[in-house]
């Protein structure tokens, strides 16, 4: 009976010895596991940080492709909005673009700043497209920056800018040719109405001169009704109408008698003159 008591004792030591050093086991396994996975989490989030400072370039290289410019035929409000694509790497973080609006001229030398938003990442050859609420007319353009470091220059910032947007109101053009044509339409119109008016007052002289000649054609046909058909009674109204002239135009007459009169006495003084030289 000592014996088979002994072997049970026994028996039980060596199970709770093997299960003392399971469990040992068991506890040093865990945390050993534990602490190698800390560790691991540990150093991405170091090279994220070192990523996110700036230190190195993404590679990423920002482009618009839009043509040099574009027309919106539209009344404000309107929606404008251009192309920017990513001829380099995955963008690892987000830039930033404005916009500039000029009412004449371009944006780009004398606009102003109106708005400023941030651009997503985009993925390599990607294309994103930026828009803008317009509410004038006027003359718009985009201007972006690319990702920080680019080409390895942590100084400054590379800006690259978008063709020039231009919103043009179609029913105000309208109007504006509209109303020049209708002045034009007038200054025709007035000119037209000079010209016929000039042309009616010609025609009133002309007609005025061909009635004034008709009438002396009329008296000078009634004159020569009276004459016999041997012409002495034309040769005897010529001498009347003659001496009708004679006596319509009696004032010229005196003036010029009244002009001959010293002319006569000048040659007298002259004849004269003579006389006594050849004495």
């Amino acid at each position: 009976m000592s014996r088979l008591r002994k072997f049970k004792s026994r028996k039980k030591f060596i199970l709770l010895t093997k299960m003392i050093a399971v469990f040992y086991l068991a506890t040093f396994s865990f945390s050993y596991l534990t602490s190698g996975t800390g560790a691991y989490f540990n150093d991405g989030k170091t090279n994220k940080h070192v990523i996110q400072a700036g230190e190195w370039w993404d590679q990423s290289e920002l482009e618009f492709i839009g043509k040099p410019t574009q027309n919106v035929k539209a009344c404000p409000p309107t929606d404008i909005s251009v192309q920017i694509k990513n001829n380099g790497f995955t963008m690892i973080g987000p830039t930033e673009y404005e916009i500039y609006y000029s009412e004449n001229g371009n944006p780009k030398n004398n606009g102003e700043k109106i708005a400023a938003w941030s651009i997503d990442p985009i993925k390599e050859g990607g294309i994103t497209t930026l828009s803008f609420h317009a509410e004038k007319v006027g003359s718009y353009t985009f201007k972006a920056l690319q990702r920080p470091g680019y080409k390895n220059d942590e100084k400054s910032r590379h800006e690259i800018w978008s063709e020039k947007v231009m919103v043009k109101c179609m029913e105000k053009a309208e109007e504006d040719k509209q109303d020049e044509r209708n002045i034009e339409d007038k200054s025709e119109e007035n000119n037209d109405s000079e010209k016929t008016n000039a042309a009616k007052d010609n025609q009133s002289k002309d007609e005025q001169k061909n009635s004034e000649k008709i009438v002396e054609n009329s008296a000078d046909k009634t004159d020569n009704g009276s004459s016999d058909p041997t012409g002495k009674t034309e040769s005897k109204e010529n001498d009347e109408t003659k001496t009708d002239k004679n006596e319509s135009s009696g004032e010229q007459s005196t003036s010029k008698d009244q002009k001959q009169k010293p002319n006569a006495k000048q040659t007298e003084s002259a004849v004269n003159e003579e006389v006594d030289k050849d004495e």
